[in-house]
Parts: structure tokens; C-alpha cells; sequence
């Protein structure tokens, strides 16, 4: 197992596509959101729960079908699974970095249906 590459590979396709296109993320939000502020207004407010708790299970769907994608091109067009054969990296390493990745990408979502999650007390802490 190769821990380094599984975080190089997961900063540099996570992290990095987050700096080098901010609006990837504000894409991937603009239909939860959408969606939220939907059922907020249709309801008036009394489904707020029910649409935070979707909103969020959609986020995280529309993330791992792009990261299916994602990996299907990276087989099939660029073959940069080719490349790895010839090195020490296991198939375990890239799907490890490329998972790491998406949810790295996907964190400035998770973070923001978090807060809104505890503005509007879905989530319960007990002792």
C-alpha cells in the first residue's frame, strides 16, 4: 500500500480542482440548493427537514455519479491506469486517492448541509 500517492493523487484531483474551478462546487450545489429552496417555499417551511436531509443525500448521489464517471474516463480515455501498471501503484492506491478525492471535492457541500442541518436542529446530540 502506498499512502503517499493516495493522498498526492487525492490533493492534487480533489483539492486542486476546487482551487483551479471553484464554480465545479457551486455546480454540484446549484441543484440541492435549487431543490431546497423549492419544497421551502412550496411548503412553507414545514418540509425544511424533510428537504435538508435530501438535499444532502442528492449532493452526495450527484458526487459519486460524477466520480464513476470521472473514473470511467480516466480508464478509457486518458488510460491513465496504463501508466500505473509500469509503477509500484496498486489498484488499491488509485481507487484509494481517487475516493479521497471526492470527498475532498465534496466537502464544501457536506460542510454547508452541516450547518444548515444544526441552524435548523436536525441533528441531536445526546450523552
Amino acid at each position: 500500500m502506498n499512502p503517499r500517492f493516495s493522498l498526492a493523487f487525492a490533493w492534487y484531483y480533489g483539492f486542486r480542482t476546487i482551487k483551479r474551478g471553484p464554480s465545479y462546487v457551486i455546480a454540484s450545489l446549484s441543484s440541492p440548493l435549487t431543490l431546497l429552496f423549492l419544497i421551502y417555499i412550496i411548503s412553507k417551511g414545514e418540509l425544511i427537514k424533510y428537504a435538508v436531509v435530501g438535499g444532502f443525500l442528492g449532493l452526495v448521489a450527484s458526487v459519486s455519479f460524477a466520480s464513476v464517471a470521472d473514473a470511467a474516463f480516466l480508464r478509457i480515455q486518458l488510460r491513465i491506469q496504463d501508466l500505473f501498471v509500469a509503477t509500484s501503484i496498486s489498484p488499491t492506491d488509485y481507487i484509494l486517492g481517487l475516493t479521497l478525492s471526492y470527498i475532498i471535492f465534496s466537502m464544501p457541500g457536506i460542510i454547508l448541509y452541516a450547518i444548515i442541518g444544526a441552524f435548523i436542529h436536525i441533528f441531536t446530540l445526546q450523552a
